[in-house]
């Protein structure tokens, strides 16, 4: 089923899950003509929402290859912003990074509680999937992928709270942290990709232990 989110809006999110996209990409993915894309992508590009760079495959001609700014990469939620990060800040000089690690993992505690409602009596694959649709609703961009019965990923193209996990990396942890806690004992739950370090997306592999 097409989606009923407007063209320009797909070409935004469609950049913002895949990092960086040619026009045929995105044709392929929108169901459009190469031409169709390019007046989209040459208004965000008024806008300052979208870039390109000039990528050489081979001896044919360069094709260019976009990306969203850092003004297309806001457009997309942040659930905390320059006042929570004062706040830790204030934390930390007035009682080290004990007290701001104690602050997140309380937040872990009850986002615990929270999420475990949803999990309870699921299969490790029910609780992938569910984990990560739960992540979606709170911004994350999230999806899930199976790999095989005993292997999944969860994949995050947004970070809410990059502006706190850039300069407080307990949030990271905690987050990996609370995956593990929920997915159960029996699963070793690793990153592989990380939007901090530079990579256009977050990623955990969930591996059952046998």
């Amino acid at each position: 089923m097409q989606s009923e989110l407007p063209t320009r809006q797909q070409v935004l999110d469609l950049l913002k899950t895949n990092g960086r996209m040619t026009v045929k990409q995105l044709s392929e993915a929108l169901g459009i003509t190469p031409m169709g894309v390019r007046q989209h992508l040459d208004g965000l590009f008024k806008e300052h929402l979208v870039t390109f760079e000039w990528l050489r495959a081979g001896r044919g001609r360069p094709s260019q290859i976009f990306s969203l700014t850092p003004k297309g990469d806001e457009l997309y939620p942040r659930n905390y912003g320059a006042l929570a990060l004062s706040v830790l800040n204030e934390l930390k000089d007035m009682g080290g990074n004990e007290v701001v690690d104690q602050i997140f993992a309380r937040r872990t505690a009850k986002m615990k509680e929270q999420y475990g409602k949803h999990l309870a009596e699921l299969s490790l694959e029910e609780r992938v999937e569910e984990l990560a649709r739960i992540r979606d609703s709170e911004g994350y961009l999230a999806t899930f992928e199976k790999v095989d019965d005993n292997t999944y990923r969860i994949l995050e193209r947004n970070c809410p709270v990059n502006l706190v996990a850039s300069q407080f990396p307990h949030a990271c942890r905690h987050e990996q942290a609370l995956f593990q806690q929920l997915l159960g004992d029996d699963v070793i739950v690793q990153r592989e990709d990380h939007i901090v370090a530079g990579d256009h997306q977050c990623r955990y592999l969930i591996k059952r232990i046998t």
